[in-house]
Order: C-alpha cells, then sequence, then structure tokens
C-alpha cells in the first residue's frame, strides 16, 4: 500500500515523532515564548566584515540587524553534514501536511508565512498557539545559530500543529539534513539551486519525496530557475535580498504560473509591504520583526484587479 497524505487531517490529533537523534540540542535555556536576539547592526556569530560571506547588500535579512550571506550558510551547513552523522531512516514517518496545498496557487492571493526561530521548545509551544490563533496556512524556521534557533523549538511547534505545513528554511546539502528536518517536523526542506549540481538536487528531492515532505528549490534568477526546471521542481522559493519591488516584480514574471512560488526578500517586515506583492506570487516569507500580533492581517491577502 501507498503512502497518501492529508492536507487537513481532522480532530485534534497531533502530530508525533521519534526522539531526536542526541546531536540535537534545545538551544540556549530563555524564557517562555520569546526570541533570541541578535544586536542590532551585528552579522551572525564570526561572521567576516568584508569579502565572501561579509554582511552587505546580497545578505538575506530575517530581522533588522540579523543578516547572512547565502554562501556562507550554505558552507557552514556543508560542514555540519560532514560533522554529524544523519540519523536513521526507519525512525523516520512520513509528513501528513502539504505546503504546497497551503497556497493558493495561480499568483491569485497572497499567504503570509511567518518565519521563527525559537530557541527551545516552550518557545516553540508558544508561537504554535499563535500561529494557530492567527490561522496562518503555514510557517518557516529557521533553527542555526546564525538566529539563536534549534530544531527542538520547531519539533515542539510541529507537535502543536496538526495542520498547518512547516518549511524548514536552512538549507539542506545531504540526506541526513533532511531527514534530521523530517525528524524535527518538518514537512518542506528548502534546496539552494545555485550550490547544488544537477545530481545533488535530484538526489535531495527524491529524499524529500520519499518521506512525502515538499522540495522547495531556492532560486535567485532566471538561470536558477532553468536548472531548478532541470531537476523537476513542483515548488519555488524566490530569494530576493535587496528588497527591491522591481527587482521582485521581474523575476516573478520569469517564473512559471503553474508552479507554487513563495517570495524570500528584505524588507517584507509590514502588512503594506506584503500587500505589494499580492497577485505576483503565491507567498511570502515575513521576517522574524514581523509583529505576531499582525498575523491574522496578512494570513491571507487578496490581489487587487
Amino acid at each position: 500500500m501507498g503512502l497518501t497524505r492529508s492536507v487537513r487531517p481532522s480532530g485534534p490529533a497531533r502530530a508525533r515523532f521519534p526522539p531526536l537523534p542526541s546531536v540535537v540540542g534545545s538551544g540556549a535555556r530563555r524564557p517562555s515564548g520569546t526570541v533570541h536576539d541578535t544586536p542590532r547592526g551585528a552579522c551572525y556569530p564570526d561572521a567576516p566584515r568584508e569579502g565572501i560571506g561579509a554582511c552587505g547588500k546580497a545578505a538575506l535579512r530575517l530581522r533588522p540587524g540579523a543578516v547572512i550571506e547565502l554562501a556562507e550558510w550554505v558552507a557552514r551547513r556543508r560542514g555540519e553534514a560532514v560533522r554529524v552523522r544523519g540519523p536513521d531512516p526507519r525512525g523516520v514517518t512520513p509528513s501528513i501536511r502539504d505546503l504546497g496545498a497551503a497556497l493558493r496557487a495561480g499568483r491569485q492571493d497572497l499567504v503570509g508565512i511567518p518565519t521563527l526561530s525559537p530557541p527551545h521548545e516552550g518557545a516553540g509551544r508558544d508561537l504554535a498557539q499563535r500561529a494557530l490563533s492567527a490561522d496562518v496556512a503555514a510557517l518557516a524556521f529557521a533553527t542555526g545559530p546564525a538566529w539563536g534557533g534549534s530544531l527542538a523549538g520547531m519539533r515542539a511547534a510541529s507537535e502543536g500543529l496538526p495542520a498547518t505545513p512547516i518549511l524548514l528554511l536552512d538549507p539542506v546539502v545531504s540526506e541526513g539534513q533532511v531527514l534530521e528536518g523530517r525528524l524535527a517536523g518538518a514537512d518542506a526542506v528548502t534546496l539552494p539551486v545555485a550550490f547544488l549540481d544537477k545530481a545533488e538536487l535530484r538526489r535531495l528531492a527524491q529524499a524529500a519525496r520519499s518521506t512525502l515532505m515538499t522540495p522547495v528549490f531556492l532560486v535567485r534568477t532566471p538561470e536558477e530557475w532553468e536548472r531548478a526546471r532541470d531537476a523537476d521542481s513542483k515548488f519555488l522559493l524566490a530569494a530576493l535580498p535587496s528588497g527591491d519591488l522591481a527587482e521582485t516584480a521581474e523575476l516573478l514574471s520569469r517564473l512559471p504560473v503553474r508552479v507554487p512560488a513563495c517570495v524570500w526578500a528584505n524588507g517584507l517586515d509590514t502588512p503594506r509591504a506584503l500587500a505589494s506583492l499580492a497577485g505576483r506570487a503565491d507567498g511570502a516569507l515575513l521576517g522574524l520583526g514581523f509583529p505576531v500580533d499582525a498575523w491574522p492581517e496578512v494570513a491571507v491577502v487578496e490581489a487587487r484587479p
């Protein structure tokens, strides 16, 4: 019998997962419901101040004062993949939540996707309750030390969200990281197209689909979209560090409407900024600085004629 996935499970059932491997920590202990603060104006720990990986216009920002170069993020993830042994795939259960189905595809209405970074389980549970109250369609999690997050925090949030799909925003570069994300409750993983060859893209996409997860191909240029298409991409995350609306619109116009696309761009920190993308994308990642009280306002942003 093949695996099947329901979009909206009925009843109050909670997703349950096997114990996390010992290599996954819970992060620094902080008061429940708080999010780690990166000093304003500072880069992630040990970030170079110039050269490759420096804090500059090409850096991706989750909140004011917290930025990272995608190349440096991927390099760190490759280092982690070498140092940390992946989990046993026999203990991984398939996903039952569908990120693609959570979006209103076709570039009609825009779904706002909060980006979270809970440092421990208590914060994850608190944010899950806030997400349920706001009726958000999906969530994205940054779990690395650059953002003060943790896999344990994401897992705690996932267990409290029976029908809300979760995207692991940290780029995956190995099958072990795909399985590790699934063990922590992710229903989708991010594949950095520019830093993976065709064989790697196909292998990691297959690893995700084998557990009914959604492989999300992160692209920044039309050329990267062509590479994603060659790897049979069915879901895109368009990363635009500049936050320039004209540049964002240009890239989105080059992406096929039939393929669901979310935007990750600097400056998406207000409901007004989200509204400017309605009708251009299917979803958009909210920065960590986006006010929680405004989540209901951007859960679905209708495109104006």
